[in-house]
């Protein structure tokens, strides 16, 4: 998955799937979280599946990285830069079941 720094990305990532982070919005509001992967947390500006700056070469290196990496080697870096847990909301699954059902 490609990701423009947004909450499905870091849900994508929580759940293990390979997911890059291009942090290019060009809005012009006074706020910086929305450029910066992981905010409030404070990482470099370029990771192992994130940048946070624009370079069609940084770009095409990134996505060719993630895709040749290992399970192995994508699940350290996915648990070293996680910004959110992934839960299996089993109790609110059940409660909706209940509703439908």
């Amino acid at each position: 998955m490609i990701s423009l720094n947004n909450t499905l990305g870091y849900e994508s990532l929580s759940r293990g799937n390979k997911t890059v982070f291009f942090n290019l919005n060009d809005r012009k509001i006074p706020c910086r979280s929305y450029k910066m992967y992981g905010w409030p947390k404070k990482f470099k500006s370029n990771g192992p599946f994130w940048t946070n700056k624009y370079n069609e070469e940084k770009i095409y290196s990134k996505l060719n990285s993630i895709l040749k990496m290992n399970k192995k080697n994508w699940k350290t870096n996915q648990k070293n830069f996680e910004v959110i847990k992934y839960s299996n909301n089993s109790i609110l699954k059940n409660k909706i079941r209940e509703i439908i059902i």
